[in-house]
């Protein structure tokens, strides 16, 4: 028999949201600690995350599915994607990404 040890890591939310050494003033909710790449990327946890990400989680394989089904998709000057990226917390491209779409002929009835 093979038994496999499991290991879970729990993340204290409430304890990193109100760590005074951290954060000045930590009881009181201020979103302009994270204006401008300021702070942590610790928002968003507990009762101050989004209640609709569980939703956006699942939706969003459907709709990416169905766009790369329906669509065919180009850079606009025909060259490849530049995948600069800036050295930040969230990773942006320094290049924007720009596509030209067109639907696919087989689904243009779906479409219409």
């Amino acid at each position: 028999m093979i038994f496999h040890q499991v290991q879970v890591v729990l993340v204290n939310a409430w304890s990193i949201h109100r760590n005074p050494n951290v954060w000045d003033d930590p009881m009181s909710y201020k979103p302009e600690r994270f204006e401008n790449g300021k702070g942590e990327a610790y928002f968003g946890l507990g009762r101050r995350g989004c209640p609709g990400e569980a939703m956006a989680f699942r939706v969003i394989n459907l709709v990416m599915g169905q766009l790369l089904q329906c669509f065919e998709f180009c850079t606009i000057d025909g060259k490849d994607v530049d995948m600069t990226e800036t050295a930040a917390t969230l990773m942006l491209k320094i290049t924007p990404l720009q596509l030209m779409c067109k639907a696919r002929p087989h689904t243009r009835n779906l479409l219409a």
